[in-house]
């Protein structure tokens, strides 16, 4: 494998008609990731504590994948969505490429393994869901298109050489292909009447959890915001609860990523519960029953969750919980007979 200032393309094989070729989509795992690179962030090889200044530190070494001779430079891409459509493959000589994702959200990418041809071998191509958490360092010679966001405005660090920058441009106007001394990219339609697609899809766990908060939600409206009606509290309030309710399904329809959605959802929820939570705190409930919400309350708090933290540890099974737990309170909250007192003012027996 030697850098080529052009390969040479087999015209005989341009037949106009080009192969939308699926190739089926994987989670990414370091042992599946393998043959292509490391993934960053695995922590299951620690070397353990490196210095004793930081004794709460988990290390891991994934740099030690990495390398790059000189005339490395850091960048920051941002992603539009753009079609699940691979025209172009590229591999790199001097360098082992990084792409680690910022703010948790998912990435696509198209992988055929390093060999000493040509050109990659379409047969082995591959491709990988990466879910945010971490990112990847490729071997050198690793044949890759740029990643592919599932989330508009997706974010991820690039450490490459300067010298590929320099070399992204095209040596040939009409494939559009780049040659030099650290990149190979070469255009699969022109070469192999190719085009590599795939249908990202949620993971199978993000179908279930969205199920499971679709579930809650409906139980929530169905259930709860009609009795929240039938008392004598203003309907404006129900009706920004039901409000809320709905942009929580919305945002979990979008599997999380409406932060429009979310955050409406949580102004009209907060706003539509406030009277019947007070009301139920200055009612004739028994004491016992009080400090039984009251704990059920803090525990809803406790596991509402940073909307911009889906990924952090237990985040579905919390939010979840937040759901179930939130259904409960109000549905025995709502109930019309601690609902007669008013919000403010001298409470009467």
């Amino acid at each position: 494998m030697s850098p080529a200032t052009s390969w040479p393309i087999d015209q005989s094989l341009r037949t106009g008609i080009v192969e939308r070729r699926s190739v089926p989509i994987i989670d990414a795992t370091p042992e599946n990731f393998a043959p292509y690179g490391t993934i960053l962030g695995d922590t299951t090889a620690s070397v353990g504590n490196t210095s004793n200044h930081y004794a709460e530190v988990r290390v891991a070494n994934p740099s030690k994948n990495f390398s790059s001779d000189e005339d490395t430079c850091v960048l920051v891409l941002c992603y539009e969505p753009r079609p699940f459509e691979c025209k172009f493959l590229e591999r790199h000589y001097k360098h082992t490429q990084t792409f680690i994702p910022l703010q948790g959200k998912p990435l696509v990418g198209f992988f055929a393994p390093p060999n000493d041809k040509e050109e990659p071998d379409l047969d082995e191509a591959v491709c990988f869901r990466f879910d945010g958490s971490a990112g990847f360092v490729m071997h050198k010679g690793t044949w890759h298109e740029q990643p592919f966001p599932i989330v508009p405005g997706s974010k991820a660090v690039c450490i490459l050489r300067n010298e590929t920058v320099r070399e992204l441009k095209p040596t040939n106007a009409e494939t559009r292909e780049c040659h030099g001394q650290d990149i190979d990219k070469l255009n699969l339609e022109a070469r192999f009447n190719v085009v590599l697609t795939t249908d990202p899809g949620p993971a199978p766990s993000a179908k279930f959890w969205r199920s499971c908060f679709l579930l809650t939600d409906v139980v929530n409206a169905l259930v709860v915001t009609p009795r929240m009606w039938s008392t004598s509290v203003p309907k404006a309030f129900p009706v920004m609860y039901a409000l809320g309710v709905l942009g929580d399904g919305l945002w979990h329809q979008r599997y999380e990523q409406s932060d429009l959605a979310i955050n409406l959802g949580a102004s009209f929820y907060f706003a539509g519960l406030f009277p019947f939570l007070v009301r139920f705190f200055r009612g004739h409930a028994s004491k016992q029953l009080k400090t039984m919400m009251a704990l059920l309350f803090a525990l809803n708090l406790y596991t509402f969750g940073d909307p911009k933290m889906t990924k952090a540890p237990l985040f579905n099974e919390k939010h979840l919980a937040n759901h179930i737990g939130s259904t409960l309170f109000f549905y025995i909250a709502s109930q019309k007979k601690y609902q007669r007192v008013p919000m403010w003012g001298r409470l009467t027996n």
